[in-house]
């Protein structure tokens, strides 16, 4: 079984002209526990290893014997910051001295070392298993722009200790762990949008020590068919102000942050100053489009759009769907993920979230036009099966996969590759299920596998769709 995965998503209107409103932003700091819970603030990872990266021209004398390193280098995130981690105790008593290239000049000597938080004990495990919250971590003065002061933490996870007492020549194949950097600070804003106030966030969701970054579409050639990704970028989050409480499970507390928001089902446009002082946002002036959400777009109610902000840059836009409706500014546009929600039996909220990757239709929207979007319901279960004639002997992890799956097959007998999925109309793949009043979690589908007599043969789950 395979699985597939993602999504997001306007009567045209002609808005006179109002003038942007400028709204004051608070510097906010988190305690990195805090910081771990904050929507929409993945940040950035680097692989543990033995090996010093090239990029090191100086470090402090380390007190272990065995120190790691590695570098920020998902995407773009970091420019390869560089850090080691360092047993300050002595050998063998755990990782808890942490440096930073913070000023990336690859000097680890005039970095300040990190400890792990106050508030959070270092967890060591039978197996070589570790794990520590690092920080608050304060970026270098250098980097502070007006109301803000980039402030971080980092949590480490060393999932076997054994291959750090390995050579470079060995160690350096072997995943030891990695280094999660994570920023443990916000501006806020109160906003007045339509006579209604709202507190937003603007957070470094990308750990990448700068402000305002949107989300880009990375484009992936493929054999079966491009696919489109969004790295983390930075984000606004909803409501920022109360981490205390449970954040939506399906991370609609938190969006991409973009030039373009909603609060209503008409965009607004935003602008950070550049001393990060204030934020601006007033409505979208030019002409609007809509797009009809078909066959069932009453039942849509989050979506997701690959936007084409200029030529060949992808932006996520997230507007408003009222009565199936978006409201978007014209343009070029892509489901990246919808979320439908309905009733069932029992009258309790039911959700599903659904997502595209794949590039196979763009849809084009000109100003005051409305155009048919389709996505959502009714979804439709599709079973697809691959028969595998060839001869299997020997071990390795597919022989291991087929002996588990089907235990009294000898290990030359035909296989089949069964791949279920539950697909919308829009060709959206939904993988994620939600209900009742607190939006829990669901177990995901189920299914079984029956030969011509009605026996079962085999049977999963449909956790990838």
């Amino acid at each position: 079984m395979k699985m597939a995965g993602f999504l997001c998503c306007f009567t045209a209107l002609g808005i006179g002209s109002v003038a942007a409103k400028d709204f004051p932003l608070t510097y906010k700091t988190l305690k990195p526990e805090e910081a771990m819970r904050l929507p929409g603030a993945s940040g950035a990872y680097g692989q543990l290893q033995v090996a010093k990266p090239s990029g090191l021209k100086k470090e402090p004398k380390p007190a272990s014997g065995h120190p790691l390193y590695g570098q920020m280098q998902d995407g773009p995130v970091a420019k390869g910051m560089i850090f080691r981690l360092d047993e300050s105790r002595g050998e063998g008593k755990g990782y808890d001295e942490l440096i930073l290239d913070m000023n990336q000049n690859g000097d680890l000597t005039d970095d300040i070392p990190a400890k792990p938080s106050e508030n959070t004990k270092p967890r060591s495990e039978a197996g070589g298993y570790e794990t520590s919250l690092f920080g608050p971590i304060q970026a270098p003065n250098s980097l502070t722009v007006g109301n803000w002061k980039p402030l971080y933490c980092a949590q480490m996870f060393v999932f076997n200790r054994a291959f750090s007492s390995m050579g470079n020549n060995q160690g350096m194949n072997n995943y030891i762990g990695q280094l999660s950097l994570r920023a443990c600070c916000y501006l806020e804003a109160e906003v007045e949008v339509d006579g209604i106030k709202r507190q937003i966030g603007i957070v470094d969701g990308n750990a990448n020590l700068k402000l305002g970054d949107p989300s880009k579409g990375q484009i992936y050639k493929n054999p079966d068919g491009d696919n489109m990704y969004f790295n983390q970028g930075d984000s606004i989050i909803r409501n920022p102000g109360n981490l205390s409480e449970l954040r939506d499970p399906m991370g609609n507390d938190a969006e991409s942050f973009s030039s373009i928001i909603y609060f209503t089902s008409n965009p607004q446009t935003i602008k950070l100053a550049a001393d990060f002082k204030t934020i601006s946002i007033e409505p979208f002036q030019e002409a609007l489009s809509v797009l009809e959400i078909q066959p069932t777009g009453s039942q849509v109610s989050v979506l997701c759009l690959g936007y084409e902000r200029s030529a060949g840059q992808w932006e996520i836009l997230k507007p408003v769907v009222k009565d199936g409706k978006a409201k978007v500014p014209p343009g070029n546009y892509r489901l990246y993920s919808c979320t439908i929600t309905g009733k069932n039996s029992k009258g309790e909220t039911v959700t599903a979230m659904g997502y595209k990757r794949e590039i196979k239709e763009t849809i084009k929207v000109a100003a005051g036009e409305s155009v048919v979007l389709k996505c959502g319901g009714p979804l439709a279960i599709r079973a697809t099966a691959n028969k595998q004639n060839a001869a299997r002997s020997g071990g390795g992890l597919m022989n291991a996969a087929i002996n588990l799956f089907s235990r009294n097959a000898s290990a030359t007998q035909p296989t089949v590759d069964i791949n279920m999925t539950v697909a919308g109309v829009g060709s959206e793949t939904y993988s994620s299920y939600f209900k009742g009043k607190g939006q829990v979690e669901m177990p995901k589908p189920t299914f079984v596998v029956l030969d011509a007599d009605g026996k079962q043969v085999g049977n999963g789950t449909l956790e990838f769709g």
